[in-house]
């Protein structure tokens, strides 16, 4: 599991559903944002969460070269809001500056019950 998100009744788990994944999530709120990118990988059945860019990206560089990494997200909002746009863009750049491929779509797991 990546993380757990709030879909305004419960916590609903974000699973890891594929062999290398991240989320970038707010852990807080809208007014006390909280920022968390959780990096997993099926293989060795573990998930680690970071608090900064930096903690991340040097996680991404002892992932394989040309790994294929999938995106993770919620519906109807991204788990990201209320995070800064300079953390986003942060995490965007260090993706960026990876050896890692980043997936061009995003698995996203339901929360609205559609």
């Amino acid at each position: 599991m990546l993380g757990e998100v709030d879909n305004g009744f419960r916590k609903v788990p974000i699973p890891l559903g594929t062999d290398h994944g991240f989320l970038v999530m707010n852990a807080g709120d809208e007014d006390q944002a909280s920022p968390r990118i959780a990096l997993g990988r099926k293989n060795r059945r573990e998930v680690v969460a970071f608090k900064t860019v930096a903690d991340f990206e040097a996680a991404l560089r002892r992932i394989p070269a040309g790994t294929l990494l999938h995106r993770h997200d919620r519906c109807l909002r991204p788990a990201s809001s209320g995070l800064e746009a300079a953390f986003l863009e942060g995490v965007e750049q260090a993706l960026a500056r990876s050896d890692v491929q980043v997936a061009p779509d995003t698995v996203v797991t339901c929360l609205c019950g559609r």
